[in-house]
């Protein structure tokens, strides 16, 4: 038996040297995010000295992803609702087709 065994556990993914980047690089991206918005926290309060400046420093901030997000939301949805028509269209096309063709059967079947 070796001594280099296939690593076990929650690690085990990071053997993988892209996924080992990836998942750095997303670690390293997240913990800017939080810095820069630390940052940009004090120097907010640093240059206007006023909470509502604060305010207007992080709307400004989050306006855009929202936007964004809904942006993202509204297609989705729009999408959902066609799929959605789609798939309950083709629902009563089957349902027409074969409630005709079970009629067509039972006749058959009786003879008639």
């Amino acid at each position: 038996m070796t001594s280099r065994s296939r690593p076990s556990g929650t690690f085990r993914a990071l053997k993988v040297r892209d996924f080992a980047l990836l998942w750095s690089g997303q670690t390293v991206s997240s913990l800017g995010d939080g810095v820069f918005t630390i940052a940009l926290a004090l120097v907010a309060l640093h240059i206007g000295h006023s909470p509502v400046d604060l305010a207007y420093v992080f709307t400004a901030r989050a306006v855009p992803s929202v936007v964004f997000a809904c942006g993202v939301a509204w297609s989705w949805t729009e999408s959902l609702a066609a799929w959605r028509c789609f798939r309950l269209t083709s629902f009563e096309d089957w349902r027409l087709v074969s409630s005709r063709f079970s009629s067509h059967v039972r006749i058959c079947a009786s003879g008639s």
